[in-house]
């Protein structure tokens, strides 16, 4: 999967579709009418029935409570062939966009035994600290993009963006 999006990419940028707890019908359905590339599942989806959405690429989400263990998420994902990894927070009533990070030593982890994606509370403050202490294949952020809850922010985008590429040199990082 990876090498075919690394390939994609060389064309020009992917379109990601996020959904959430929506049926699998409703989400093929709106990845052919957007004419999205990517599908990611940030719900409670699971791994089990992921060959629905071929041919298009996935990005699965699994959400890192205070107890989880690198074990036993990696024992609940499937293949990196089936789907890409993404980790984010776990909240009791949210799926994503809390603001929340959870402990990067499980990202760490999973990132050595499996490429991954880092979510959960990232923002242009700490986004550097998560690549270099996780080395994740992408980062992902919602509210920490905010200042208006559902409103992108032009700066703080900008800041996200910069601090997330320039990390490894911290030089020219933006630090407020």
């Amino acid at each position: 999967m990876l090498a075919a999006l690394r390939a994609a990419t060389a064309v020009g940028p992917l379109f990601v579709g996020v959904f959430s707890d929506q049926t699998p019908e409703e989400v093929l359905r709106i990845t052919e009418e957007a004419e999205l590339d990517i599908i990611q599942l940030s719900g409670h989806e699971g791994w089990e029935n992921l060959a629905f959405y071929h041919p298009y690429a996935l990005i699965n989400a699994e959400h890192v409570a205070g107890d989880s263990t690198t074990e036993a998420l990696l024992g609940k994902c499937g293949d990196e062939h089936e789907a890409l990894l993404l980790l984010d927070t776990k909240h009791p009533a949210m799926t994503g966009g809390t603001g929340l990070t959870f402990d990067w030593n499980i990202a760490k982890n999973v990132q050595a035994a499996r490429p991954m994606f880092t979510a959960g509370g990232l923002g242009g403050d700490n986004v550097a600290q998560c690549v270099l202490d996780v080395s994740p294949m992408a980062v992902d952020a919602s509210s920490g993009m905010e200042k208006v809850k559902g409103v992108k922010d032009p700066e703080l985008v900008y800041k996200y963006v910069h601090n997330a590429k320039n990390a490894r040199n911290e030089k020219g990082l933006i630090i407020e």
